[in-house]
């Protein structure tokens, strides 16, 4: 996948009662769990990285339905070499 050095992903982020889950429906089973949002969101960064790095599938996963459930974007500066 190319990416420019800003590239924007949607994210899902999930409230638990012990902290948020954060998934990115463009890549199979790429999601994180952390107590604080901010965590969530740098985690989920470093998990996206991951894929683009390890040539995981890039594809629209199917997005379930939650009661509670916010879409983010995040950012993704520096792209490893692909």
């Amino acid at each position: 996948m190319q990416t420019n050095p800003k590239t924007q992903l949607p994210v899902t982020v999930h409230e638990e009662d012990n902290g948020y889950l954060v998934k990115c429906p463009f890549f199979k089973e790429c999601e994180v769990r952390a107590e604080t949002l901010d965590k969530a969101l740098e985690n989920i960064r470093d998990a996206i990285k991951t894929c683009i790095r390890d040539g995981n599938d890039y594809r629209i996963q199917k997005f379930c339905t939650i009661k509670k459930c916010h879409f983010h974007t995040v950012t993704i500066d520096e792209i490893l070499d692909v």
